[in-house]
């Protein structure tokens, strides 16, 4: 991670401007150096260049909301670079050229993004946010702890690599800008002393899921998709009761076995959207070493 330099007279620059190592794509579909900017108070900026003039960009509005709590709200974009010039190369380090095999995911990315349902996207920033959502609580309540102890964050935190340096320099600019963070209405909910279960620090369903509309529809759509095959399961097992009442061969086109092979399929359907999919809309439990 490099910093760069950050234009005090102009309005619209970023408070904090780093050059990163991308993360997001392999090295020969993405410009290995990619930009992570703070604009102050709540804006932080991802830009991506993906072959050419394309940029990626997620915006993250974090709000904080109470101690400890904060809401955010994220947008993803995609656009052309004006200054882009063709045939010239990012300075940084030169584009190599994008394989058959990055080129074939890149467009499943975005086909996937194009016709999946909403509420898919919001699952996927969801496990992002997972993936942080413990360890960010306990980092708050050891920070918390070392500052009521009189120790500051520069002793507390021990952030040798290059990568920490935004951090560094956003708790620096909390400090000497920012008055060492928000002040507080009268009243706000305090700050969790005691450590949060697992089931509450990634509840989703409280978290997102009750302030989201697209994954509140989402949740309805699976709910009923599922009580459907359940629905459709117990018919065909009376269908399958009353064909062997018949006494139709088991083998026979009319006889029990479709109906049993038809209400297999809609149990199976059905336990995967109760076990797989409705989850994703509450409580997921996220496993750092479960995941790549």
């Amino acid at each position: 991670m490099r910093r760069r330099e950050v234009d005090a007279a102009d309005p619209s620059s970023p408070t904090l401007d780093f050059d990163i190592a991308s993360v997001m794509s392999p090295l020969d579909s993405i410009d290995p150096t990619s930009r992570l900017s703070f604009h102050a108070p709540t804006h932080v900026r991802y830009r991506y260049r993906f072959g050419g003039a394309r940029i990626a960009s997620t915006c993250l509005y974090a709000t904080p909301t109470s101690p400890g709590r904060a809401r955010v709200f994220l947008a993803d974009a995609a656009y052309t670079d004006p200054d882009y010039v063709p045939g010239v190369a990012p300075k940084e380090l030169p584009k190599p050229p994008i394989s058959f095999g990055t080129k074939v995911k890149m467009i499943k990315l975005a086909l996937r993004f194009k016709f999946s349902p909403r509420f898919v996207a919001h699952w996927a920033q969801s496990f992002i946010f997972d993936s942080d959502g413990v360890l960010l609580h306990g980092q708050m309540r050891r920070l918390a702890a070392s500052i009521a102890r009189g120790v500051g964050w520069r002793k507390a935190y021990y952030v040798p690599s290059s990568c920490d340096r935004f951090v560094g320099a956003l708790r620096a600019w909390i400090d000497d800008v920012a008055g060492g963070g928000p002040q507080w209405v009268p009243g706000a909910t305090p700050a969790p002393t005691a450590p949060l279960a697992r089931a509450v620090a990634l509840d989703r369903g409280a978290q997102h899921t009750a302030l989201c509309p697209v994954c509140q529809k989402g949740e309805r759509q699976i709910t009923l998709f599922r009580d459907a095959l359940i629905v459709a399961c117990v018919g065909a097992c009376v269908a399958a009761a009353a064909a062997a009442g018949r006494g139709a061969a088991l083998a026979a086109r009319n006889g029990p076995l479709p109906w049993l092979v038809a209400a297999a399929a809609a149990a199976r359907l059905a336990a995967w959207a109760h076990l797989t999919l409705l989850p994703e809309f509450g409580f997921k439990d996220h496993v750092h070493a479960d995941n790549d």
